[in-house]
């Protein structure tokens, strides 16, 4: 299985491989921004885990955020930011997706001091914000077998 691990590190790393490593993104919300995107709609790709896996995996995730110790710079997240970590698993590990290779994308959202799960869609949240950071995730996942 692909659990998030407990040792995950969010480095703001210039040599992001959007199609090799584990990465994340930081949206920004603009007030005055409102693209509009064309877009195509599909299944959401967090169904290849099974639903405990995924509220896990979020769950650490979410106090990994919140605890602040999972950045490796000074993070200072302003009101409604938005941030997706990618994962990619390993997919000897995860058979039944072997095919799509799909990537689970968990989303959050900071509000009120700390940050909060959000469902993570690329056209919906391009539409109020501006991707403003980007790094790879380091150490984030651990796989066991199923």
């Amino acid at each position: 299985m692909c659990s998030v691990s407990e040792k995950l590190k969010l480095c703001n790393c210039s040599d992001v491989d959007f199609d090799q490593a584990e990465y994340w993104v930081l949206f920004r919300w603009e007030k005055r921004k409102h693209n509009y995107i064309v877009g195509e709609t599909y299944v959401p790709l967090n169904i290849f885990l099974p639903q405990e896996q995924e509220q896990n995996n979020q769950s650490i995730l979410l106090n990994l955020l919140n605890d602040r110790h999972c950045f490796d710079f000074a993070h200072s997240p302003k009101y409604k930011d938005r941030l997706a970590i990618f994962i990619k698993p390993d997919l000897k590990q995860t058979p039944h997706n072997a095919a799509t290779k799909n990537e689970p994308v968990y989303g959050f959202e900071y509000r009120s001091g700390q940050w909060h799960p959000c469902e993570y869609s690329f056209l919906t949240w391009e539409w109020k914000h501006n991707t403003f950071q980007t790094g790879n995730a380091i150490n984030a996942i651990t796989t066991t077998p199923y």
